[in-house]
């Protein structure tokens, strides 16, 4: 992957965004990070690496005992807090949650923001590249983070790994992506978020891991 190719896709997609939308406060503005990190992607049979790098998304764990979305996959970040912009934010959340600063990551661009149904929040994702060296120096926040998932994104890619979720609220049927990929499953407003992503990759990740070494 071209994190430069990428970075031009996401700037397309805000200017055909109507302005007035761009920090429109839904009942709970919020804000997360989409963290891509390239690193080495398998091992040769002796346990030395093969060489090969690819892409990942960074995702965490929330915890069991949070009062809100406890348990789920998510992508770090959390409320926009007054007089903050959703940028400060998504670098705040995830420094407070994984002790990745803002000068780790290089900002590619912004996906449109995706609203929970039930908790009202109002999200705006911001993509990223962290360095691979945060890697051995990330810090889960245990009060919130029970853990840091590594996805890779020809995995995440592969049509296979999606498929559509009904959910019942209220009188209506309400269809959302869902992603079963690495033992996990990813659903809901984070589903959403990674469905905008991927339709902004460049077609050689949707072409399987040979083509983005």
């Amino acid at each position: 992957m071209d994190p430069d190719a990428l970075r031009l896709r996401l700037a397309d997609a805000a200017a055909d965004t109507p302005l007035e939308s761009l920090e429109r406060s839904g009942d709970h503005p919020a804000a997360v990070l989409v963290p891509l990190i390239e690193a080495p992607g398998s091992r040769a049979p002796a346990g030395g690496d093969t060489g090969r790098r690819r892409w990942y998304l960074l995702l965490i764990r929330r915890t069991e005992a949070l009062a809100i979305h406890g348990g789920e996959i998510a992508f770090p970040g959390g409320r926009v807090e007054p007089g903050e912009d959703s940028l400060a934010a998504a670098l705040r959340e995830t420094e407070e949650e994984l002790a990745v600063t803002a000068a780790d990551v290089t900002i590619l661009g912004r996906l449109p923001d995706v609203e929970t149904r039930v908790s009202r929040y109002r999200i705006t994702p911001w993509v990223g590249v962290v360095a691979g060296a945060v890697r051995q120096r990330m810090r889960p926040q245990p009060a919130e983070v029970a853990g840091v998932l590594e996805i890779a994104l020809d995995e995440i890619a592969d049509p296979a790994c999606r498929r559509e979720q009904r959910f019942i609220r209220g009188p209506a049927m309400i269809l959302s992506p869902a992603y079963d990929v690495g033992g996990v499953t990813v659903w809901g407003a984070t589903a959403r978020i990674v469905s905008e992503l991927l339709d902004r990759l460049p077609a050689e990740v949707h072409r399987g891991p040979a083509a983005i070494r």
